[in-house]
């Protein structure tokens, strides 16, 4: 069993080392940090979707009923509603974590390299 061969590379090789590997480098940087700002945005979505889930247990505080009247409990407002801000909060966490998730999903997806 000897030792490998080590030839001396060509200027080819050199020149192929030189651009490809800084560039193998990069994807793997790339992968990574995409990945984790993929992940950052699915946190972000259920975090803003458990505080829109957990914003009417707020409804039977004492500022609430003297606002929407006495019948006011936790999940009832009373005389009160809801505004559009709090749908549209709702509707673009969820379209976050879809949106975060479908796209995590795609992301670590090797490019397709055609020959021209």
């Amino acid at each position: 069993m000897g030792l490998p061969n080590l030839a001396p590379l060509g200027r080819e090789d050199e020149a192929f080392m030189l651009v490809h590997l800084p560039e193998s480098c990069r994807m793997q940087v790339w992968h990574r940090s995409v990945l984790l700002s993929q992940l950052i945005c699915i946190v972000s979505g259920l975090l803003i979707g458990s505080g829109c889930a957990l914003y009417p247990l707020g409804w039977d505080s004492e500022e609430v009923r003297q606002t929407c009247g006495y019948i006011s409990g936790q999940f009832d407002l009373g005389k009160c509603e809801i505004g559009w801000a709090y749908y549209c909060t709702g509707a673009g966490a969820a379209a976050a974590m879809l949106l975060c998730t479908w796209l995590a999903c795609f992301s670590g997806k090797k490019q397709k390299h055609y020959p021209y």
